[in-house]
């Protein structure tokens, strides 16, 4: 397998696998609901660059915590995904945005260059956090926002080669600035 392939299958395992959000707000099952109160720009409508990441959309999906949404630049194989989960009140932990946006990064050895801001988006707290580290051996550097509205947590990522993270940066933004809740 080449080293593009090799990439973006580590990036789509990352997005399509990594629970993000979905384990870590509540205790009682490991899966949760996801949202359908938002609107996202669908980066691949129009732009022959992205192609949507095709998912199943089903209760398998749910539990195994696959995005629900999810790109992948062809010039670049970068990743931008989004992922909801979202419980009742009373399964909720009292746990901050920082707790959450850590659990993102489990799979990241040799994390550095790491830095945090806090941000608004479609009016609500959120924490970003740029990073770049190493999974699967290989250098990647990593964008999350994680906020939470009402009972639901929001996981946004954009995963990229460090050399290419400039080239996709401005599609994230687009992406993340179109996001309403």
């Amino acid at each position: 397998m080449h080293k593009k392939s090799l990439f973006f299958f580590t990036l789509t395992l990352i997005s399509l696998l990594t629970q993000g959000c979905s384990t870590i707000i509540g205790t009682t099952k490991p899966v949760s609901d996801k949202s359908h109160d938002y609107q996202f720009l669908d980066l691949s409508e129009g732009n022959t660059n992205w192609s949507k990441i095709e998912q199943p959309i089903d209760d398998e999906a749910t539990e195994k915590g696959i995005s629900d949404i999810a790109f992948k630049s062809k010039k670049t194989e970068s990743i931008i995904a989004l992922n909801s989960a979202c419980r009742p009140i009373n399964e909720l932990n009292e746990t901050n945005l920082e707790s959450f946006s850590d659990q993102l990064f489990l799979g990241v050895s040799e994390i550095k260059n790491k830095t945090t801001k806090h941000i608004a988006v479609s009016s609500t707290p959120a924490l970003e956090t740029t990073l770049e580290g190493t999974m699967n051996s290989k250098s990647i550097k990593l964008r999350t926002i994680v906020l939470q509205k009402q009972t639901c947590i929001y996981d946004i990522m954009y995963l990229s080669y460090p050399h290419f993270f400039q080239l996709e940066e401005k599609e994230f933004n687009r992406f993340v600035s179109a996001i309403r809740l």
